[in-house]
């Protein structure tokens, strides 16, 4: 047990710095097609939560949007430059965090969500849960990390988008060749959230067209979800 631990810790090491190296010469600004999907289900009842927010492209969409939005990654390189990037907005209006956080450390992220919850609170608002190209881009037993905070701490009422690639998706055309992916059962995946974790889903779809880059066309899935 005590060497499985110390493998997940270099991993989990190995992976953030992977991270760190790729966003420092990496910055998409627009909205991802998958933004607009999701502004147009959820209303401004619902704190945005941008689960590995990356470069910030949806953070600063859902923000500028009027939603309150707080984001975290594990890469504390992009995570600096998003904070430059607050600094730079127009608006005194946009409410935005961000912040370092480890998806594979539980005790992080339940401190994490406990925050947001009682900040949502407060504002008699839903949690809405964002995870845009996140669940491929984690192994296994941080999804289920993850997905046991989330099953402790989400209520009725609070929301999930999830955008991911599917078994579909392994042998298409890849413009980065060496990220870490896994290829996820997206049919799988809507039975567990329903039975395992009480998530209504009701928005499902998957194919191409959903997200296309240069010369690469992901076969994608889209679930938008209601905690029962």
């Amino acid at each position: 047990m005590q060497r499985e631990h110390e493998n997940h810790l270099k991993d989990a090491e190995a992976t953030r710095q992977y991270w760190n190296a790729f966003y420092t010469g990496h910055d998409i600004h627009e909205a991802s097609p998958f933004f607009h999907v999701v502004q147009r289900a959820f209303s401004h009842d619902f704190l945005v939560v941008d689960v590995g927010c990356g470069s910030g492209r949806d953070a600063f969409s859902f923000a500028t949007s009027g939603y309150e939005v707080c984001a975290f990654d594990q890469s504390e390189t992009v995570i600096s430059k998003n904070n430059d990037k607050i600094v730079s907005l127009a608006s005194n209006d946009v409410q935005l965090s961000f912040e370092v956080i480890d998806l594979s450390d539980p005790v992080e992220l339940q401190r994490f969500f406990a925050r947001v919850r009682l900040q949502a609170t407060v504002k008699k608002k839903y949690l809405l849960i964002y995870m845009r190209f996140l669940l491929h881009a984690i192994d296994e037993s941080t999804q289920q990390i993850l997905f046991d905070v989330l099953s402790q701490e989400l209520v009725t009422g609070d929301g999930m988008a999830m955008e991911f690639r599917t078994i579909e998706d392994q042998f298409l055309n890849k413009t980065y060749q060496n990220h870490f992916r896994r290829f996820i059962d997206s049919e799988k995946l809507v039975d567990e959230m329903n039975i395992q974790h009480r998530m209504d889903v009701f928005h499902f779809v998957k194919g191409t067209g959903y997200s296309k880059y240069n010369d690469e066309d992901p076969y994608l899935a889209q679930l938008l979800m209601i905690k029962k």
